[in-house]
């Protein structure tokens, strides 16, 4: 397993109506990338970052850590945000 410095997090979000709807993680380490969405389970696996990076997408926005804790927290999830 990857030492926790050696990942990178990304936030990212899907908005509508300038709201934050889903909350997306891409997790980054040496010789993988996870791609998330915050689910009343916790993290889940997510094909709609693929989708985002391919351009099909255009509706998620890379947002803050910061901001992504608030959406998670609002959600009751706000631990999850590392």
């Amino acid at each position: 397993m990857a030492r926790r410095s050696n990942i990178k997090r990304t936030y990212l979000a899907s908005i509508e109506n300038g709201e934050a709807v889903a909350l997306y993680m891409m997790e980054r380490g040496p010789g993988y990338l996870n791609d998330r969405v915050l689910h009343e389970d916790g993290w889940v696996a997510t094909l709609t970052l693929t989708d985002w990076r391919i351009g099909e997408r255009n509706d998620i926005d890379i947002i803050t850590r910061k901001a992504a804790k608030v959406f998670a927290a609002d959600f009751g999830k706000g631990a999850l945000v590392k």
